[in-house]
């Protein structure tokens, strides 16, 4: 028995050729919450009509959610703002009995699926004009790359605090991983590999692995194989206006039209609303102690708690705060702090 969380088009081609080769049933699940404006079982309950899999939906209730938040961060071993999601998901999978599941990670990193692979030429091509041109084309966050090529823009990318932002927090800067050879490092091949060896492998990769883990599952990701990885890299690029191209092309015959068509959302949770309401005493506390700890200017961070409040800041920017302090005293430098904290982040 295998299975997948088949919200999503990654998750979908997994189960399509699961059902395809495999000499067994393969279950398929998609997870939601009650009244959610992000819930896809709608749309996963056709999808795996169409491929024949057995599939399950698993509603995941409003208390149960916060207790598997706040196990999920208990069982870190490294903090990471972006496992949540990853554990509710392997905790819902795990909590019917299965051992093993499939998952989609991966499409997105090789086909062309995050935004920053259509950002990032246009950036690349102004140069010096991008800042010129105002705050939405080129975020303060990359108003201090290193150099403004393909590597580095899709690294910036992926960051929520500039140079300029981690010396406010009294922090030093943040010291710039370099490509994996130079040639690739401003070309539009730099974008994928920028998104597999800056985000997927130290984050997403060690998260899946982690927290899916503690879980009682075992997470595997077909699409990262490596025969597929080398063949989708050295391909030439084909997502600039079509994302997801060379997927949609090799998997036609897998999907429903009209399911092909959809647009990405996502495993959503209300974490703003969270935070605000039934995790903030937890937030406050965990807040409280980083402040104590001093490695980080205690006003900015209350300053940041504020923002948030008010309306004025993403809920992300706080709780990866919260994050850092429940694994703080693992890690043994400012400069390793703040690289967990502010890179490598949606």
């Amino acid at each position: 028995m295998c299975s997948s969380d088949l919200g999503g088009l990654d998750s979908a081609v997994v189960t399509a050729l699961a059902c395809r080769l495999a000499r067994q049933p393969v279950g398929s699940f998609c997870v939601g919450f009650p009244d959610s404006a992000l819930d896809e079982r709608q749309q996963a309950r056709a999808m795996a009509k169409h491929c024949g899999s057995e599939h399950h939906e698993l509603v995941i209730g409003a208390e149960q959610a916060l207790d598997w938040v706040e196990q999920a961060l208990a069982v870190q071993d490294a903090p990471s703002a972006d496992g949540i999601n990853t554990y509710l998901v392997c905790r819902a999978v795990a909590d019917q009995g299965l051992k093993v599941a499939l998952s989609g990670l991966g499409g997105d990193e090789l086909f062309g699926g995050y935004p920053s692979f259509r950002r990032v030429p246009p950036l690349r091509a102004l140069g010096p004009l991008a800042g010129a041109l105002g705050g939405r084309l080129a975020p303060q966050k990359l108003g201090d790359l290193p150099a403004w090529r393909c590597w580095e823009l899709s690294l910036g990318n992926r960051r929520w605090l500039s140079d300029r932002e981690l010396a406010a927090a009294g922090l030093p800067p943040l010291r710039w991983p370099q490509p994996p050879w130079p040639a690739i490092a401003d070309g539009r091949r730099a974008i994928g590999w920028a998104e597999l060896w800056g985000y997927t492998e130290p984050m997403l990769l060690r998260d899946g692995d982690g927290l899916s883990m503690a879980s009682g599952l075992e997470l595997r990701v077909p699409l990262l194989d490596h025969q597929l990885v080398e063949l989708a890299l050295a391909r030439r690029p084909r997502w600039r206006q079509h994302p997801k191209r060379q997927l949609h092309e090799a998997v036609a015959d897998l999907l429903p039209p009209a399911y092909r068509k959809r647009r990405k959302q996502g495993f959503m949770l209300p974490m703003a609303a969270w935070i605000a309401g039934p995790l903030r005493p937890l937030c406050e506390r965990a807040l409280e102690r980083l402040r104590a700890e001093g490695v980080i200017d205690p006003g900015w961070i209350a300053a940041r708690w504020r923002g948030f409040l008010a309306g004025d800041l993403h809920w992300s920017r706080v709780w990866v705060l919260v994050v850092l302090d429940r694994k703080s005293t693992r890690l043994n430098s400012s400069h390793t702090v703040i690289s967990y904290a502010v890179f490598c982040l949606k």
